[in-house]
C-alpha cells in the first residue's frame, strides 16, 4: 500500500487529530508512521506532548494534507 510518504523524507502534514505538523519519516507500516517532529506542537494529546527533535507517532490514514519539504525549506 502506498502512503505517499517515504522514510526520511520530511513533510508538513495535516492530521486531523494532531494537527499541522512537520515530520521526519523515521519508519512506516500499513497504518503508522513513525515520526521525529521537526516543527509544530500537536493537539489532542492529554500530557506529555512531544517537542521538536522528539518522535511522534502517528495514525497514516487521518493524514488530510501531505507536502514534502526541500533542503531549502521549499515544495518539493
Amino acid at each position: 500500500m502506498s502512503t505517499g510518504f517515504k522514510v526520511g523524507k520530511t513533510y508538513d502534514i495535516d492530521h486531523s487529530r494532531k494537527g499541522c505538523l512537520t515530520v521526519k519519516i523515521l519508519s512506516l507500516n500499513d497504518e503508522w508512521a513513525n515520526s521525529e517532529l521537526i516543527s509544530g506542537r500537536a493537539k489532542m494529546m492529554t500530557q506529555g506532548a512531544p517537542q521538536a527533535g522528539e518522535t511522534l507517532t502517528f495514525r497514516i490514514e487521518l493524514v488530510r494534507i501531505i507536502r514534502e519539504v526541500t533542503a531549502e525549506g521549499g515544495d518539493a
